[in-house]
């Protein structure tokens, strides 16, 4: 079976699956919304906003909404406190997926490259995230076999919910 070609920036198609890693998928990938009125850049800021709010950390929250870089995003984000590791992981898959919904219904153009991806299934190919990647690069020969990734893939699986939902909205 010949493999989907995709032309988007970070995007390769392996085994059957998207893998992305950087590029408009990401987290870290600049395309502001606005949610409650409150501008974020980036789905990272997002995250780490509600992880401050979820806490209570309002200083830290601070820091995060006037933050521009994902990356020091991300740093502050690990500061936060009081941080309880079983209620975040509970929270935080719904939490991504609400900050993806509006990062791609503001934005027709990476509206469209996600849903230019199904029906297939996403795969964030970091090889440093074993939580929201799959801990191995996109080059990586098992990269396209789920059954020997080395993560949990919840941003791909966040980005099938979201995809779905506006597969749904676009009916």
């Amino acid at each position: 079976m010949a493999e989907l070609s995709l032309s988007i920036e970070g995007v390769t198609v392996k085994g059957g699956h998207v893998l992305f890693w950087h590029g408009p998928f990401s987290n870290w990938h600049i395309a502001p919304f606005v949610v409650n009125g409150q501008r974020y850049v980036c789905t990272e800021q997002w995250m780490m906003a509600e992880k401050a709010r979820l806490f209570g950390d309002a200083e830290r929250l601070a820091e995060i909404l006037v933050t521009e870089s994902p990356k020091a995003q991300k740093a502050l984000g690990r500061k936060v406190t009081p941080f309880e590791p079983k209620r975040w992981s509970e929270a935080a898959e719904e939490i991504v997926v609400q900050g993806n919904l509006a990062k791609y219904r503001a934005h027709d153009d990476l509206r469209a490259m996600l849903l230019s991806t199904a029906p297939l299934p996403l795969a964030e190919a970091s090889p440093f995230d074993r939580i929201w990647g799959i801990g191995l690069a996109p080059s990586h020969a098992d990269a396209g076999t789920p059954e020997r990734w080395r993560g949990k893939n919840l941003l791909g699986k966040v980005l099938e919910r979201v995809r779905d939902q506006l597969i749904q909205e676009a009916a």
